[in-house]
C-alpha cells in the first residue's frame, strides 16, 4: 500500500482526485464522499432524499442494498491500483460496504455497493465521507481501462443489466466533461491547483520509493 507521503507526491502526477479536500486525505488513503445520486438495488429506483438538521441525506430502507456514486472523479496511471473499504462511521451507522478494487488506468466516478444491515431506515449524508480508497503500485498494466464510457460510474451496468432508470439529472451529472474525459479532468485540476499545499510534493526519498 502506498504511504501518505507517496500519495501526496503522486497526486497530480499519477493519481488525480476531484473534487479534493485536504482533510479527507488520511494516513491509509483518501475518504470518498457520497454523491447526490444513488439507487435501491431491491426496488430498482432512485433513493429518496431528506434533510436532517439542515443536511441533505439519502434514505436507505432497512435491509436494502444501495448503489451509490462517489462524489469524486478519480483517474490513476496504469501502474496504480486501489482498494475501497468502509469507513468506521459507515460501520457504526449500520452499513456494510462491499469491498471493491480500482483497476489501473481507471477514470471516472466509482459505483459502490452498501447494505443497510440494521432493522431501521439508514441515512447516507451527501458530501460526507463513507468509503476509504487505499492506493497501491502494481505491475499489472491494463491499457484499455478509462477508454470505455460505460466504465466511469458503470452507467451501462446500471441501465442495461440492472434495468435501473437513470434520471435526467443523474445523466447530466455523470456526463459532465471532467467526469468523462481525462484531459478535462486534468485541466480543471491544473486550474484550481488543489494539491499545492500538501507536504512531500518534491521529497527525494518519496520519488525513489514510487519510481522503483
Amino acid at each position: 500500500m502506498l504511504s501518505y507521503r507517496a500519495v501526496c507526491y503522486l497526486l497530480g502526477r499519477q493519481i488525480f482526485i476531484y473534487p479534493f479536500t485536504k482533510e479527507n486525505l488520511k494516513g491509509i488513503g483518501y475518504n470518498l464522499a457520497v454523491s447526490p445520486h444513488a439507487w435501491s438495488l431491491t426496488k430498482g429506483e432512485t433513493l429518496a432524499k431528506t434533510k436532517i438538521k439542515g443536511k441533505e441525506a439519502l434514505i436507505v430502507d432497512a435491509a436494502d442494498i444501495a448503489l451509490v456514486w462517489t462524489n469524486e472523479t478519480i483517474h490513476v496511471g496504469k501502474s496504480i491500483a486501489g482498494t475501497l473499504r468502509s469507513t468506521a462511521m459507515g460501520v457504526m451507522t449500520g452499513f456494510s460496504f462491499v469491498p471493491t478494487t480500482l483497476c489501473p488506468g481507471w477514470n471516472g466516478v466509482i459505483l459502490t455497493t452498501l447494505k443497510n444491515m440494521s432493522c431501521r431506515v439508514g441515512y447516507l449524508f451527501i458530501d460526507h465521507p463513507f468509503v476509504t480508497i487505499a492506493f497501491d503500485k502494481t505491475d499489472m498494466l491494463i491499457g484499455s481501462v478509462g477508454k470505455d464510457p460505460n466504465l466511469g460510474g458503470r452507467v451501462g451496468l446500471l441501465r442495461d443489466r440492472l434495468k435501473i432508470q437513470l434520471s435526467d439529472d443523474a445523466l447530466r451529472w455523470i456526463g459532465e466533461d471532467f467526469r468523462q474525459d481525462i484531459d478535462h479532468l486534468k485541466a480543471r485540476i491544473a486550474k484550481e491547483r488543489p494539491y499545492d499545499e500538501l507536504p512531500y510534493r518534491d521529497d527525494v526519498d518519496v520519488i525513489l520509493q514510487v519510481d522503483h
